[in-house]
């Protein structure tokens, strides 16, 4: 289970890890709002990129997260090409509204 606060650049994000019984318990609330994905983690340099590549409703779309130690590693990063457009501001494109509104036109 995760549960994030903030927006932007800065977020704070902690994560618990659920027991069957607690999952079983709560997936059936999520019905209809959820999102499938396969994430891939990849190293590069001292960071570490997580490439969300969705499924079923939500494809083809590809998203990759950055995790980094500060403000001044992310404003320093060089963004690659293959990147393509800047999500991070855009609400559109955080689960909990492509689980709800789906994919973004």
């Amino acid at each position: 289970l995760t549960c994030k606060r903030g927006a932007d650049l800065e977020r704070r994000e902690e994560e618990i890890e659920l027991s069957e019984a607690q999952f079983l318990a709560l997936w059936p609330l999520t019905e209809d709002c959820r999102v499938e994905k396969t994430r891939y983690r990849m190293p590069r340099e001292a960071l570490l990129l997580e490439l969300d590549v969705y499924h079923g409703a939500l494809a083809p779309l590809v998203v990759v997260e950055v995790e980094f130690a500060s403000r001044a590693a992310s404003v320093a990063f060089q963004v690659p090409d293959w990147f393509g457009m800047e999500v991070t501001a855009d609400e559109r494109y955080k689960n909990k509204n492509l689980a709800v509104e789906g994919l973004p036109r």
